[in-house]
């Protein structure tokens, strides 16, 4: 278990690192506080999709505090910036390495929704009767994350 970040609501982000469950890797990672988990947010391969696929749930009691939006971008960090999940991806995906991130939020989550909005991830087109998809690429994180670094000076 490793703690990668602490912030003002006090609780911690933690990586579980890459787990196997019949035979499909996973990156867990989960927001903490002293007493018990927060959130989640799992990265699963769709070798379908050629894509990583996030699902994350925030305990209701929690939710409205940021939770969300902190592991949404604590992933992104870990699979785009350092690469935690490329190993899998070759070896259980399409063989190449993590390109895009794909979210399926139900259509009535309208919180969800705008969690991955704030975070700049995209809506596609493909849409289903229960569920709408959010996407972002590795360009377009790397593109976001140098403008959001040229705005710190």
């Amino acid at each position: 278990m490793k703690e990668t970040k602490t912030n003002k609501t006090n609780y911690k982000i933690i990586t579980n690192g890459v787990q196997i469950e019949n035979d499909a890797p996973f990156l867990l990672m989960e927001a903490v506080n002293d007493k018990q988990v927060l959130g989640y947010i799992r990265a699963n391969i769709n070798s379908f999709k050629n894509c990583l696929e996030f699902d994350t749930a925030v305990e209701p009691e929690h939710r409205g505090q940021g939770i969300a939006t902190e592991l949404l971008k604590a992933m992104l960090s870990s699979v785009f910036e350092q690469k935690a999940m490329d190993e899998c991806c070759k070896k259980y995906g399409n063989g190449t390495e993590t390109n895009k991130v794909v979210l399926n939020i139900d259509i009535d989550n309208s919180a969800s929704r705008k969690v991955a909005e704030r975070v700049k991830f995209k809506q596609t087109d493909s849409e289903s009767r229960d569920s709408v998809e959010y996407s972002m690429t590795k360009q377009q994180y790397k593109a976001l994350k140098l403008e959001q670094d040229a705005m710190k000076f």
